[in-house]
């Protein structure tokens, strides 16, 4: 079958709508794709310093790479910086973090690295060890990251922090927050900026599903860490991720689907969503405390702390 962009040899089929395309127009239509979200919702302005969350997989490799091509390409006028975060995972980090240092070197960018154990006292594995019997750590972990994050570009000066979620990540979210009744996040979650702390979140590959983001990866031949988080089997996730593998072999274009869905209730509930400020950490807190500070002060007796030096 040919290209339905040159006419070539087709190597993959677009998820974002079905085209056949050879290599070279599909990272061309992927990368135009994610220039288009950054345009279209406004998520940089030249001169910013963006601070690009990355861990050494897939999604932050791709991002990490489409950023600095359409930085130099497109004259964006973006300072681009990495931040990376050790949560103190035996055999599972230490791997992901060589990637990131490999990124690091690839690109020459500005690295920031902030680790559990130096932000709150102790590593996920020292929590984990300090339980009784083994517990969901996902949720905790993904608000110390969030936190180590913000810190970590706070270090780097950023006036804007990149993440790589994707348009299958909106739609777990969406699920997920469906399940749990959360009105406040379902409003805010399908959102490509999310504001409250002093350094907004914007996701440039919001509408990339992550088939298309696996394929690019691969056949830009990137380097990237593919092994699973060790805590990952137990998150509350791997539920709505199921829902979505299960109807995505029977329906096509599922995460899109979804995600449309998503931005309609956003638009409908995001006025009275609008997330604050943490008086106590200054981060972004749908109440006066934020979940951060929520959870250093669950897991105090188990060693976690703010300490904010790392």
């Amino acid at each position: 079958m040919g290209c339905a962009i040159c006419g070539g040899m087709a190597a993959i089929k677009y998820t974002a709508d079905g085209r056949l395309l050879c290599k070279p127009c599909f990272f061309q239509s992927f990368e135009d794709a994610v220039l288009h979200t950054i345009e279209a919702d406004s998520l940089f302005t030249p001169g910013q310093r963006v601070a690009i969350g990355v861990s050494g997989g897939k999604d932050s490799s791709v991002l990490t790479h489409v950023l600095f091509v359409l930085n130099e390409r497109h004259s964006l006028g973006l300072d681009l910086h990495m931040v990376a975060i050790d949560e103190g995972i035996r055999g599972y980090r230490d791997d992901s973090l060589a990637c990131v240092y490999r990124m690091q070197e690839r690109y020459s960018l500005p690295l920031v690295v902030k680790s559990f154990k130096g932000l709150f006292g102790a590593s996920l594995d020292d929590i984990d060890d300090r339980r009784a019997a083994p517990t969901p750590l996902c949720s905790e972990c993904g608000v110390l990251r969030r936190y180590a994050l913000l810190t970590g570009s706070r270090e780097a000066g950023a006036d804007v922090m990149a993440l790589g979620h994707n348009a299958d990540d909106a739609a777990e979210s969406i699920v997920l927050n469906l399940m749990r009744a959360d009105i406040a996040r379902l409003g805010r979650g399908a959102n490509t900026v999310t504001d409250g702390a002093d350094i907004p979140r914007v996701k440039p590959m919001h509408r990339c599903t992550q088939r298309d983001i696996v394929m690019y990866a691969h056949l830009m031949r990137l380097d990237y860490f593919a092994t699973e988080c060790t805590y990952a089997p137990r998150g509350l996730r791997n539920v709505p991720r199921a829902i979505l593998g299960a109807a995505g072999g029977v329906l096509s274009g599922v995460p899109l689907n979804i995600q449309r869905v998503g931005d309609v209730l956003s638009r409908a509930l995001h006025e009275d969503s609008k997330p604050g400020v943490c008086e106590r950490c200054g981060g972004m807190s749908s109440g006066r405390v934020c979940q951060t500070c929520l959870v250093v002060e669950a897991e105090g007796h188990r060693g976690v702390r703010l300490s904010g030096n790392d």
